[in-house]
C-alpha cells in the first residue's frame, strides 16, 4: 500500500498509478513463479541486482515466454497511455502541496520498511506476534507468512558486532592452528610418530 500511495503522489493520477502497480505486480508474480520453478526459491530483494545483467536473464527465458513478456509490457504501455488519455474528473486531483507531503511521508515510510531487520523495528515487532519465521528456509517463510512478510524478512540486516579482542591477526593464528590439526588428522604417517 505504501508503494501505491507513493506512486500516486508521484504521478498525481490514480489510473496511471493503478496501471503501473498492476504491471509491476504481474512482473514480480511472474518472476517469483519462474524462480520457484527453476530454483525452488522465492523472489528476494537482492534479486533486483540481477536486472543489471539482462543478457544473462534473457538466456534463461524460453522464446515463448519472451513473447508473452513483451506482449505484457506492450499491453501495460497501452493501458498506461489509455489511462492518461481518458482523464475524467471523477476524483478531485491532489494539489501539489498534498502530493509533495504524501511523497515525502511515503518515502520516509519506505525507508523505514527497508530497515525491517533493524533492532526495534515496529513493523517487525508487529509481524513477530503472528509470523512463524524459519531462518533456514525462505521458501517456508514465504509460504507461512505470505509474500510481503517473506520479502521484508529478506532485507539485509545489520552485521554482527565484532567480539572484544577480535583482530585479523588473531584469525590468521586460529586458521593456521586448525589447518595444522587437520593435516595431522588426515596424514597417517604423522599419527604414527
Amino acid at each position: 500500500m505504501i508503494p501505491a500511495i507513493w506512486l500516486w503522489a508521484l504521478t498525481g493520477n490514480i489510473r496511471v498509478t493503478n496501471t503501473i502497480y498492476l504491471v509491476a505486480t504481474m512482473i514480480v508474480g511472474y518472476i517469483t513463479f519462474e524462480k520457484m520453478n527453476q530454483r525452488g526459491e522465492p523472489f528476494y530483494p537482492s534479486d533486483f541486482r540481477m536486472a543489471t545483467d539482462l543478457p544473462f536473464l534473457m538466456d534463461m527465458i524460453s522464446p515463448l515466454m519472451l513473447v508473452i513478456i513483451f506482449s505484457s509490457i506492450a499491453f501495460g504501455i497501452f493501458a498506461f497511455a489509455l489511462a492518461f488519455k481518458r482523464k475524467k474528473k471523477t476524483l478531485s486531483p491532489l494539489n501539489w502541496k498534498w502530493r509533495t507531503n504524501l511523497f515525502l511521508l511515503m518515502s520516509l515510510l519506505m525507508g523505514y520498511v527497508v530497515q525491517f531487520q533493524a533492532e526495534g523495528n515496529i513493523l517487525k515487532k508487529a509481524y513477530d506476534r503472528t509470523a512463524y519465521w524459519i531462518p533456514y528456509s525462505q521458501q517456508m517463510n514465504y509460504y507461512n507468512n505470505g509474500f510481503v512478510a517473506g520479502f521484508l524478512y529478506n532485507f539485509s540486516s545489520s552485521p554482527m558486532q565484532l567480539p572484544e579482542g577480535f583482530s585479523e591477526e588473531g584469525m590468521d593464528v586460529l586458521i593456521e592452528k586448525y589447518q595444522k590439526k587437520q593435516m595431522k588428522s588426515t596424514n597417517p604417517e604423522k599419527k604414527i610418530k
